[in-house]
């Protein structure tokens, strides 16, 4: 069976440089796809993708638009190499994009606070700058659904209370 869907990603950003990194990301990628530019938005088309940047005072909104004719044969490749890399999936058995949504919310955060915001310059950059927003990630960034504590703060927060349970 061939579904066709569009799969829409929205994302704010907040920043008080809205302009300027929609302006950077647009500058990325005009050598490698076509681009438009209006007053109010960017947008950057891509072959099974369009990515729109609709800068604000305050923050900057990231939508993407994925075409993909065939859902599931995209789902069972990314599988299939998943598999032969001996990486493990972890969902229900049900395939739903709920199994994974702790590390989707992470991967998420940093493509938006990290990746499309820099240009490495080598593997080694990137690895480096990576490397640094990890570190603050955990240890420096308040998270909402940690009560505004960092990942660190949280997990030595409640270690105490599991060790006494156990």
């Amino acid at each position: 069976m061939n579904k066709s869907h569009t799969m829409n990603s929205r994302t704010r950003i907040n920043t008080n440089e809205a302009q300027r990194i929609s302006k950077r990301l647009l500058n990325h990628w005009k050598h490698k796809f076509e681009v438009a530019e209006t007053e109010a938005y960017s947008k950057i088309f891509m072959p099974t993708a369009t990515v729109i940047l609709t800068p604000h005072e305050q923050s900057l909104d990231v939508m993407i638009e994925n075409q993909h004719e065939n859902v599931e044969y995209l789902e069972q490749v990314v599988i299939d190499v998943l598999k032969s890399n001996d990486i493990q999936i972890s969902m229900d058995g049900k395939g739903r994009w709920v199994d994974n949504v702790m590390i989707e919310r992470l991967w998420r955060s940093v493509k938006y606070e990290e990746v499309y915001l820099k240009a490495y310059s080598n593997v080694f950059d990137a690895k480096k700058q990576l490397n640094a927003y990890f570190e603050f990630y955990n240890l420096k960034r308040p998270h909402s659904s940690l009560d505004k504590m960092t990942p660190d703060e949280f997990y030595y927060d409640q270690l105490p209370q599991q060790n006494k349970v156990a």
